[in-house]
């Protein structure tokens, strides 16, 4: 199992919303279970789901900036730009026109 950071873009993060949105309306419309083994799977699942989201929540949003070479967003503990390997310039907060 994978317990690392992980960076998401811009769309990429919006795209993982998006998904958490459309799973949290289909776990709501589970059909009603059958048997006891179908309403326990039902209960963890639900369950495990609340614990993703937990965990994608609590991961606090990196203060970035962009890279002065390549305009790419990077973290401000960045020594270097991930995309382009130049050194971190003066911190530009303008993300606007930034994308991902």
């Amino acid at each position: 199992m994978y317990a690392g950071n992980f960076e998401l873009g811009g769309s990429a993060r919006s795209g993982l919303y998006a998904s958490v949105t459309v799973i949290d309306g289909l776990l709501a419309h589970l059909a009603r279970p059958e048997t006891a083994e179908e309403e326990a799977a039902i209960v963890e699942l639900r369950a495990s789901w609340v614990r993703l989201v937990e965990l994608l929540a609590a991961r606090a949003e990196p203060d970035v900036q962009l890279c002065p070479v390549c305009g790419r967003i990077v973290t401000d503990a960045a020594t270097l730009c991930s995309f382009c390997w130049s050194k971190r310039g003066p911190v530009r907060r303008d993300l606007s026109s930034a994308t991902s």
